[in-house]
């Protein structure tokens, strides 16, 4: 019979042991396959036994995010530096209105809608956000690559740390987007001695700026319809001025609550 359950971080259940990874197991240990006669105990080890092998292969990102320290979530400084991409279509297809009207009014100037077919257009915007507010932004057309963010890095992230007196305390966030890792930012990074906080892939659940750009989507951009690149770029501008550090504040402040609800979930999701 199944155990009911198992006190140890390596269980998860012991239905994702497969019926071909239980047999294997069970001619490992000896037992010539399942005839019924294996007791509870063993069966429990065959099936931790199970367990631990698929950890070994798929749980290193939930390895590397139990390792982050609490005390480096307790900095009120930049916690994350990050691209964020804004799609016209999207606006237009989040902000449809309903209009009231009657059968005769269907195609008065009024009652209609215009809205541009096709791909529309799209703009990057690179921003990150500090105890002490947010960074300045860069809005762009290209894509982003290792010349670009050089730039970024060069330009806007240096800006805005000389607005701080004590820069030596500046702990540097960002995820392992390709670029971030490319051999030209590593060497920039090393060249302006930025504090760089080692960070597990694919963990936005721990990155607090998913949720600015998410207020800025949501609540921000998308309050009335945008229908080309320009306007887009000037409610992007905008908009990110308007954040404010009471925002950002309560975002970084978050990170102690998201580092011990990972460290809760054994460095898995928590959201």
């Amino acid at each position: 019979m199944a155990p009911k359950s198992y006190d140890s971080p390596s269980f998860y259940g012991w239905e994702q042991c497969t019926t071909q990874t239980f047999l294997n197991g069970t001619n490992q240990k000896g037992y010539g396959g399942y005839d019924g006669d294996i007791k509870e105990n063993d069966l429990i080890e065959l099936i931790i036994n199970c367990e631990i092998s698929k950890i070994k292969l798929i749980n290193h990102r939930s390895t590397k995010r139990y390792q982050i320290p609490i005390d480096a979530s307790k900095s009120p400084f930049p916690w994350k530096l990050s691209v964020n991409i804004v799609n016209i279509n999207d606006c237009v297809r989040i902000n449809q209105v309903k209009i009231w009207r009657t059968d005769e009014e269907r195609l008065h100037p009024d009652c209609i809608q215009q809205v541009n077919t096709g791909r529309g257009g799209k703009l990057g915007i690179w921003g990150g956000i500090s105890g002490r507010g947010a960074t300045e932004a860069r809005i762009f057309n290209e894509n982003m690559n290792g010349s670009v963010y050089c730039e970024v890095l060069s330009n806007e992230l240096k800006r805005s740390m000389n607005k701080f007196q004590d820069k030596a305390r500046l702990i540097f966030q960002q995820d392992l987007a390709p670029w971030h890792t490319s051999h030209i930012v590593t060497t920039k990074m090393k060249q302006m001695k930025l504090n760089v906080l080692d960070w597990p892939a694919k963990s936005s659940d721990l990155n607090p700026i998913e949720m600015a750009w998410s207020i800025l989507d949501k609540k921000k951009l998308m309050a009335t319809p945008i229908y080309n690149k320009a306007t887009l770029r000037q409610r992007l501008e905008a908009e990110w001025k308007d954040l404010g550090i009471e925002l950002c504040r309560s975002l970084v402040d978050s990170m102690l609550e998201r580092v011990e609800k990972c460290l809760r979930a054994k460095g898995g999701h928590f959201t």
